[in-house]
């Protein structure tokens, strides 16, 4: 037993740190929290987090255009790379009926056709339920226009933070007692403890992990729920199950979504001390502004004015 739990730790401790690694998006804005301060990690792949109580909160922009009179769809991928976007950048599709927006798992689909690949299924399901609301409603320019508000309602934001608050922190301590115990308790007892006494305290640190381990999934589930998140408590208990050890993450894989249907400036206007927001705000309204003038008298001006109009909000109140 204390020869397969030599020759298995070094495994588990480098899937631990391969979790810790995150491919960003152009179109996504990772903020880290661990250790007292803010990071704020941009596209590519980059080291996310190290420290079991670290937050990770993740936001993306939106992959499409809304307008009055059709969807507009990205028309490659290069269109990500671009600084600021122009209307040759999309594609106009009609808009369908609600019951022909679909999702597969991190796929959206329109009519069967693939639109979309998510960074995560939460968020696939999120930009579905954006388009089925925008595609059934009578006046959609206005619905539209609440829509995207509502990617930058700051105060539902923080409310949603507050209310998570004591929850997460919960989190954060059992995700360092989980890495205490698989990444320092069963070192030291594998490759330190005298063969005497290694099997003991081996089965007493293998209960402690096991009652700890239904302590993270009760806290896990605890926490999704009260987000309004319940439907993903069973792909939570799927991943613990097959890993255990990957309770030592727990707080990250919740944080990472948890905020899925929130502009990335939002969840930065929040989340960051306004030293380290203030210059991500600007840079962002300067951009939606040049694309606003891009856009005039376009169809999806409407989504474009809202943007900008958000961003502002968002700036003011720093």
């Amino acid at each position: 037993m204390i020869e397969l739990l030599r020759d298995v730790l070094p495994w588990l401790f480098g899937f631990y740190l391969l979790e810790g690694v995150a491919n960003v998006r152009r179109a996504q804005l990772l903020l880290v929290h661990g250790l007292g301060r803010w990071q704020v990690l941009r596209s590519g792949l980059q080291v996310a987090a190290f420290w079991p109580s670290a937050q990770v909160y993740c936001g993306s922009d939106l992959p499409f255009l809304y307008g009055a009179g059709w969807l507009h769809l990205r028309a490659g991928a290069e269109t990500y790379e671009r600084a600021v976007l122009q209307p040759e950048d999309f594609v106009a599709v009609e808009w369908p009926e609600p019951a022909a927006i679909e999702v597969r798992r991190k796929t959206v689909l329109l009519a069967g056709a693939r639109i979309h690949v998510a960074p995560t299924e939460l968020v696939a399901r999120a930009l579905a339920a954006e388009l089925k609301r925008i595609a059934g409603a009578k006046k959609r320019a206005a619905e539209i226009r609440d829509v995207v508000s509502e990617r930058f309602a700051a105060p539902a934001l923080a409310g949603q933070q507050e209310k998570l608050s004591r929850f997460l922190r919960a989190l954060g301590t059992l995700s360092l007692l989980c890495f205490a115990g698989w990444f320092m308790g069963l070192p030291a007892i594998a490759f330190y403890a005298p063969p005497a006494v290694a099997t003991s305290l081996l089965l007493r640190l293998g209960l402690e992990l096991l009652v700890l381990h239904v302590l993270v999934l009760v806290a896990a589930i605890w926490t999704l729920r009260r987000a309004g998140l319940g439907a993903e408590a069973g792909r939570l208990v799927t991943a613990l199950a097959i890993l255990p050890s990957a309770g030592a993450r727990v707080l990250q894989t919740i944080t990472r979504e948890l905020f899925a249907g929130f502009d990335p400036h939002t969840i930065a206007q929040v989340c960051l001390p306004a030293a380290q927001a203030r210059p991500l705000l600007r840079r962002r309204s300067r951009r939606a502004a040049a694309e606003r003038e891009n856009f005039a008298g376009h169809d999806a001006a409407v989504h474009l004015e809202a943007t900008a109009q958000g961003l502002a909000t968002l700036f003011a109140a720093l």
